[in-house]
């Protein structure tokens, strides 16, 4: 692990390269680079997920609430989330919101990502291989994903 996460330090935070990823545990790491960036940059967070996974993401609880003292978080689940420290954080705060997708909107499938301001990101190109690319700096995908995630709003 300590392989790949040296990569993405190598990368962080002004590369424009794409990072490939293929597992929960690069997920996690880019997630931690990725909450890192909004933080430092002042950069608010759109996540779109399947099932805003407990597991997953109670280990930013801490960050995202210093997060959202300035910033937003938006996050768009397919799915009803499960309770935990860092969907409260965002429910209790002005500036964060979690959109749990109703059967009426009749939404069949969406992209997951992570979208850091508009161009850092990690977008799962297989969300049962956990596979995934991202990157620091592009602007064009990061746009892409922020089109999207403003149609679901």
């Amino acid at each position: 692990m300590k392989d790949f996460e040296n990569t993405v330090k190598k990368h962080y935070p002004n590369s424009n390269e794409t990072i490939s990823n293929g597992s929960l545990e690069h997920a996690k790491i880019l997630a931690k680079y990725l909450f890192r960036y909004a933080k430092e940059k002042g950069q608010d967070i759109r996540i779109i997920t399947g099932v805003l996974d407990k597991d997953f993401y109670e280990l930013f609880s801490v960050t995202i609430k210093e997060i959202l003292i300035n910033n937003k978080v938006s996050i768009i689940s397919e799915k009803q989330y499960q309770k935990s420290n860092f969907a409260d954080e965002i429910n209790s705060s002005k500036n964060g919101n979690i959109r749990v997708i109703a059967k009426s909107d009749k939404i069949k499938s969406l992209p997951h990502f992570i979208l850091v301001g508009e161009c850092a990101y990690r977008l799962e190109t297989n969300d049962n291989l956990k596979l995934a690319t991202a990157s620091f700096n592009r602007p064009g995908v990061g746009n892409f994903l922020l089109d999207i995630f403003n149609r679901v709003k």
